[in-house]
């Protein structure tokens, strides 16, 4: 369980667009949707092992993310930014929560502005393998197979984010020290013990009376559900009412109490966002700016270009110009230590 070749594991990116952040962290299939406008600024911190893989991602702005990580394996996201509270699906991380995720099943992570969390991907061969004297296997895999999101005792959270945030700070300043045999052997061994006493001690969520609110977080959650199922397609106000059995009071005063705005301007922020990985993306089929907005149900051309500069502080044409620059993501990124790439045993976006 020891490091490859630097220059293959050991990535620190600095993005300023929410495309290049989605696409920087390796072997993850993730769709980011930015909530909030303004100048998107973020950065991965990332170091690869055999079997784990341990980041930190901090992003400027609110973000709605859909992710997936490879099969075989499990993730945890660990809050790093006291105060500020994400949600994994309808629950809330807090401050005294892990959020965790099996591999191979697609998670929602929504972010608050200026959010940071650590993340530790780590398969079940590493997870369980000689482990069987130090936990209950079965245990630990029921837990981290049904809750997004689990109770943990501060002190040992806090032992965790110390020895990963140590570990990541040492992996970008001097490589080679994690690299050697033994020193390789060591932290792998202290990772793990620090994540396994983490997790003897969580417990999962108290159930919550269904009240107003969460009954809203989950209406709101079928509408995201629906809408990422119909990417080809725009989808209305009424298509949402149709497929959710609500009406439209009820569908707007879920959307003004959970996400802040009404279903339409959601609906349109969604569009927006899929019209910039359109333009941004090499692996786009619209060709020009017009192709993309009318793909996406924008036919007021010129309302899009002014929605769409609100949103990501510049205008269409230069996200489409973006596109051809040889940089990561199709956006200028500072990458250090970097490498494009991934585990054999991953699967890659």
């Amino acid at each position: 369980m020891l490091l490859r070749e630097e220059d293959e594991n050991i990535h620190h990116y600095f993005t300023q667009d929410v495309y290049a952040q989605s696409c920087a962290i390796t072997a993850w299939q993730q769709l980011y949707d930015q909530i909030h406008p303004g100048h998107f600024q973020g950065e991965l911190t990332e170091i690869l092992f055999d079997g784990i893989q341990l980041c930190r991602e901090y992003t400027s702005l609110a973000l709605r993310q859909s992710c997936m990580v490879k099969p075989e394996s499990f993730w945890l996201g660990i809050p790093a930014t006291p105060g500020a509270v994400g949600f994994i699906g309808s629950q809330p991380i807090e401050e005294n929560c892990l959020a965790v995720s099996a591999g191979g099943e697609e998670f929602e992570l929504n972010t608050p502005d200026e959010y940071a969390i650590l993340g530790m991907v780590i398969s079940h061969d590493t997870l369980f393998q000689d482990t069987d004297m130090l936990v209950d296997q079965e245990q630990i895999f029921r837990l981290l197979s049904q809750q997004s999101a689990l109770i943990v005792e501060p002190h040992k959270k806090a032992a965790l984010c110390a020895l990963v945030h140590q570990v990541l700070w040492y992996g970008c300043a001097d490589p080679q020290r994690i690299q050697r045999g033994n020193a390789g052997k060591a932290l792998n061994h202290h990772l793990l013990m620090a994540l396994l006493t983490l997790l003897e001690s969580a417990h999962p969520l108290p159930s919550q009376t269904p009240g107003r609110r969460m009954g809203y977080r989950r209406l709101v959650n079928g509408a995201r559900e629906y809408v990422l199922d119909r990417t080809s397609e725009p989808v209305t106000v009424l298509d949402l009412c149709r497929e959710l059995y609500v009406s439209r009071r009820t569908l707007q005063t879920a959307f003004c109490d959970v996400v802040g705005v009404g279903p339409n301007s959601w609906l349109k922020m969604i569009r927006l966002n899929a019209v910039h990985r359109e333009l941004i993306s090499p692996f786009s089929r619209c060709h020009n700016v017009t192709d993309a907005a009318m793909s996406w149900g924008f036919w007021h051309l010129s309302q899009f270009a002014t929605d769409y500069q609100l949103l990501f502080n510049e205008k269409p044409s230069a996200t489409l110009r973006l596109r051809h620059q040889p940089t990561h993501g199709g956006r200028r990124t500072t990458l250090m230590l970097n490498s494009s790439l991934a585990l054999d045993s991953m699967v890659v976006r």
